[in-house]
């Protein structure tokens, strides 16, 4: 560097969370200490181009599961059919869509597999705001059950934990409170509250860590995405996914060793975007990539890749998917910020650094490993 540039360099180090400002003003150095956070993607994940599962729709957007190799994704119909449909994925082509017999929703069913079942459950349909459920065994559907004094105005989630099939959901009607309830094979426990916590959409379930993890949307316009997870005993209290928002909810989902969650933008935004959450932080969204949607997408992994399918955006009623495998990291660059912080990504030093006072482009920055 020649002195005649009075250029400077500031260097990062994410692990000490200190940024080290080295000024090279005609040969003299002045060293300046800030405090500094950045929190670069962990994960990246290469999206393939999505695809339609033809022949079929819905107005509320599928779920998926994987049950004796193969995926399942299962809907309510479109417009005001409520029949609930279901197909199987086997890696090529997905099988010609079938009814369960005798159910209707309005909403959409949440699938898990529990003591070698697939299980479906579901809000019922119009008014009836009863919570229902079947299994299946490869072959037939069992009649359908309900569980005993709840209620969800959208419908449940499941997830197996500690032996136990659990299902949660928001209450009925105006009641916004987050419920759940667990199954050990032959009958569901009386239904609890998680403490303090509210959504207008209800929870998606996972398992991560050996705790069962919930996400949802926050209650009426708050579109904020929270989490707290469950040890057996009791729920954590709830944090927030910083800077993320979705007018629906998240699907949360095991994969590569991280929990990871997409969900539909906020308000009329209709991509759809993703995270992943390896046990002490959220990284940075990414969207994938030219797809959208109105209700938001569900997860499952199958043959070592993340499954993600939705319903298409405004009025599009049909079923799309796509599939991704974790990836490099896209190639970043940085910029120092007037607010003397260091930000990383794609985009040019003034995009980096709105929110941040500006890009000051005579100082250069490094994120150091």
């Amino acid at each position: 560097m020649q002195p005649t540039q009075n250029r400077a360099v500031a260097i990062y180090t994410s692990r000490c969370s200190h940024l080290l400002l080295i000024r090279a003003l005609f040969g003299a150095l002045s060293l300046c200490f800030f405090l500094q956070s950045f929190s670069a993607r962990g994960e990246n994940l290469a999206w393939t181009p999505q695809q339609r599962v033809n022949g079929v729709g819905t107005s509320n957007g599928p779920s998926l599961a994987v049950f004796k190799g193969r995926l399942f994704a299962a809907w309510k119909g479109v417009h005001d059919d409520q029949g609930i449909y279901w197909s199987s994925f086997n890696g090529q082509g997905w099988a010609p869509q079938q009814r369960i017999g005798g159910v209707g929703t309005s909403f959409g069913p949440s699938l898990a597999v529990f003591e070698g079942r697939l299980f479906a459950a579901w809000k019922g349909v119009h008014d009836d705001q009863g919570i229902y459920w079947s299994s299946f065994d490869g072959a037939n559907w069992t009649p359908q059950q309900k569980i005993g004094g709840v209620g969800s105005s959208q419908g449940p989630s499941l997830a197996v934990f500690e032996g136990r099939l659990f299902a949660s959901w928001k209450g009925v009607h105006d009641d916004q409170g987050i419920y759940w309830s667990s199954f050990d094979g032959v009958s569901w426990a009386p239904q609890q509250k998680i403490g303090g916590v509210g959504s207008s959409n209800g929870p998606s379930l996972a398992v991560f860590e050996n705790r069962l993890f919930a996400s949802w949307k926050g209650v009426h316009d708050d579109q904020g995405i929270y989490w707290s997870s469950f040890n057996g005993q009791g729920w954590a209290p709830q944090q927030k996914v910083a800077g993320v928002g979705t007018s629906h909810g998240p699907s949360i989902h095991l994969f590569t060793g991280q929990l990871f969650s997409s969900w539909k933008g906020v308000h009329d935004d209709q991509g759809i975007y993703w995270s992943s959450f390896n046990g002490q932080h959220w990284d940075a969204q990414g969207r994938i990539s030219g797809v959208g949607t109105s209700q938001g997408p569900s997860l499952a992994v199958f043959e070592s890749r993340l499954f993600a399918a939705w319903k298409g955006v405004h009025d599009d009623q049909g079923i799309y998917w796509s599939s991704a495998v974790t990836a490099p990291p896209a190639p970043q660059s940085c910029a120092h910020c007037n607010d003397g912080s260091c930000q990383c990504g794609q985009g040019s030093g003034a995009q980096l650094c709105s929110g941040h006072g500006g890009n000051d482009p005579s100082i250069g920055c490094i994120q150091q490993p």
